[in-house]
């Protein structure tokens, strides 16, 4: 059978039309029935292969259809292992598609299901990636043929957004076998490119026919709570409703207003171990939030050292659930100009003394293909204490022509705050090379002493950061065991704004490489100096002092390949910490049976120490347990337990799609904290909730 399935395949490879030069320009059309044949992007880039994958589009006006041809050598080992919307497919056979709707060539959307028909979207702000966190209303379907599988992807026109007078979007395909990690693609199969990189795409013609409607929809939620608190608190029950409206009075352009917003269906936080003096980054989930972010995005390369606008500043403080009581939203675009603005009123609550209004607003404008420039401005404090503000500007110039076909991209940056928190500035510059086989960056940044972005995130304030280094990625001639080999050297320092040494590392990567089939090892070291003014605590045992420290941390890490039920990775690093030893393990397993409906996860992690002000030992456990009935009925369980704060918290969710508009969550929190007496042992109740949740969507 496999021999028959090789011979069919080769067979497809012959009688497919020629698709001509893989660099030329490459376009699909809506309106004819064409079929396009994708090409091999990695590791041999425009060489045949058997898996021979065509693609087709088409609409009937209100929805956009894409139709997925996957041919397999080896039907029998398509690897599938979730059916979890927006889970990790790094290990599945899946498809997927990017649509720059505003042909803007820097942001748009993205659809991608594997051969289980486990769904993922998001949307995409610039070449680096996507974000999951957008969930649109779109749905998908997956079958299994003697050579292969099947995709159809089915995209109302409502769920996108694009100016009127549209003659075509930005488009492209992938298609990913992880046996051998091979990928096929639509458009820019070259290994110096991504699939979220629109400046290389190809056109998707004959949008003028799309009907979108009267850019209306009405999202109802209706909430359900039994909340109770141990050992002797009384239960509680709420009933509530809440209403999101969406209208688009000109194509591109949309409006939501949401009042009594719940988010009780969003998932639990997973937890981090800090071993640091800085507070942890934690990304929003949110819907309300979450869509339209990427709009939002500022600068580049900046991560998490500076985040102007940060929305989980918005309804949470400290850990706690602040009301949010009505908010309303406005993204849109225009020709070469993009904007969003977001304002929310949330209410009193325990750790808050009056209720806040918060407002954020964004635009951007494309001067022309390569350079865009943009600014943010957030006003409002999320403590109600006081007003304040944040202006700042950016500017993005990238090019995927440097030296003939390589990336080069310059970025820079601006930032003023005031208010009753303070009055600071800070700026920044950032030189990119992201390319396959050399990935170097350089850059510098300087965040004033009173620099605030009160609804952002900012850890360390008054320093001047800088980084240099790349990475060095050759690929062995021929399709050898070892796929690509990984090199890497970089340095960073940050220093005080008096320009005295607070933090240095140099890190190294003198060995490591990735085989054929996604398996992973590397040898890494960490030279750093830390200066620390103020003692910190590591853990309740262990305190760090003031003073100067210089230590080396070596680390080991092996992953298996993610394609296989069984999948593996594991951390070992040992070394000086602090004036003292650390020694790490992390480790992550997890296993899934062939039809993807089972998944388990378990996943640890556990530092332990020796330092001048004690020893600490510092554990983070975290199971999960997901069944899928079909990618429209999910059930998981995750179960979290870290020893800093002493408590197990259970997080279990029920989610049934009963159409691709309309959800029913049922979600069951429960928590213990370890007893604090000697001659108690084990855990107590701590609280419970239950939710049900139901949401519609009228488009």
């Amino acid at each position: 059978m496999h021999e028959t399935n090789r011979f069919l395949a080769t067979a497809a490879i012959l009688l497919l039309p020629a698709i001509g030069n893989a660099d030329e320009p490459r376009s699909i059309s809506l309106t004819t029935p064409e079929r396009a044949q994708l090409i091999q992007q990695s590791p041999h880039p425009g060489q045949s292969s058997p898996y021979v994958t065509t693609v087709y589009a088409r609409s009937d006006g209100p929805t956009i259809h894409f139709r997925f041809e996957c041919t397999d050598p080896e039907p029998s080992r398509i690897s599938v292992h979730t059916m979890q919307h927006d889970a990790d497919m790094t290990g599945d056979d899946t498809v997927a598609i990017v649509l720059d709707t505003f042909h803007d060539k820097r942001s748009g959307y993205f659809f991608s299901v594997n051969a289980a028909g486990a769904r993922a979207e998001g949307l995409i702000s610039d070449s680096s990636g996507v974000s999951l966190d957008w969930d649109g209303v779109w749905d998908a379907d997956v079958q299994r043929t003697p050579f292969g599988w099947t995709a159809e992807l089915t995209i109302p026109v409502a769920t996108l957004s694009f100016p009127s007078g549209s003659a075509a979007f930005g488009f492209n395909a992938e298609r990913h076998a992880p046996r051998d990690n091979t990928i096929l693609r639509f458009a820019s199969p070259t290994l110096d490119s991504s699939l979220y990189d629109f400046s290389r795409a190809g056109t998707l013609s004959g949008v003028g026919q799309l009907r979108r409607g009267h850019g209306a929809s009405v999202t109802f939620n209706g909430v359900s709570r039994v909340d109770r608190a141990y050992p002797a608190g009384p239960s509680s029950v709420h009933t509530t409703g809440g209403v999101d409206a969406s209208y688009e009075p000109t194509p591109g352009v949309s409006g939501t207003l949401t009042t009594r917003t719940d988010f009780a269906e969003t998932e639990v936080d997973t937890r981090q171990v800090n071993l640091t003096r800085f507070p942890l980054f934690f990304p929003e989930k949110r819907r309300f939030f979450a869509e339209g972010a990427n709009l939002f995005n500022f600068g580049y390369g900046l991560g998490t050292l500076f985040v102007p606008f940060y929305s989980r500043r918005i309804g949470l403080v400290g850990g706690e659930v602040i009301p949010v009581e009505v908010g309303g939203k406005l993204l849109g675009r225009s020709g070469p100009w993009s904007f969003a603005m977001l304002g929310v009123r949330t209410g009193d609550s325990p750790v808050t003394p009056s209720a806040s209004t918060l407002f954020a607003a964004r635009g951007t404008y494309d001067v022309d293909e390569h350079l865009r420039v943009g600014g943010l401005v957030t006003h409002g404090d999320p403590l109600g204490t006081s007003g304040h503000s944040l202006e700042a500007m950016d500017g993005v110039w990238n090019t995927p022509s440097f030296l003939g076909n390589r990336n080069l991209i310059a970025a820079a940056w601006g930032g003023h705050s005031s208010g009753n928190l303070g009055s600071g500035e800070g700026w920044g510059a950032t030189l990119a090379y992201p390319n396959d086989r050399w990935n170097a960056t350089l850059s510098y940044d300087v965040f004033g002493n009173s620099l605030d972005p009160s609804l952002g995130f900012l850890p360390r304030p008054g320093t001047r950061y800088g980084t240099a280094g790349t990475n060095f990625e050759p690929r062995p001639a021929g399709d050898d065991w070892i796929r690509q080999y990984l090199f890497q050297l970089y340095g960073t320092r940050t220093s005080n704004l008096s320009g005295q040494t607070e933090s240095t590392e140099v890190f190294a990567t003198p060995f490591g490489f990735r085989t054929r089939d996604g398996a992973r090892f590397e040898f890494n070291v960490s030279d750093r100096y830390e200066r620390v003014d103020e003692p910190f605590p590591l853990s309740e045992r262990a305190v760090v002092g003031p003073g100067q420290y210089r230590f080396t941390v070596a680390d080991v890490q092996i992953e298996s390949p993610p394609g296989r039920p069984l999948h593996s990775s594991v951390i070992v690093a040992r070394g000086t910490f602090y004036g003292g030893r650390i020694q790490q393990w992390i480790t992550s397993t997890s296993w899934s049976d062939r039809s993807a409906r089972l998944q388990l996860a378990l996943d640890a992690e556990i530092d332990s120490g020796t330092l001048r002000g004690g020893a600490f030992t510092q554990r983070l456990y975290q199971f999960k347990a997901v069944y899928g009935l079909s990618p429209r009925l999910i059930v998981s369980s995750y179960t979290q337990f870290d020893s800093e704060s002493h408590s197990i918290g259970m997080n279990n969710r029920l989610r049934w799609m009963l159409r691709p508009n309309a959800d029913l969550f049922l979600v069951w929190n429960r928590g213990w904290v370890e007893s604090p007496l000697a001659s108690q042992s084990g855990f107590q109740a701590l609280d419970q909730q239950l939710v049900a949740k139901i949401r519609w969507i009228l488009q």
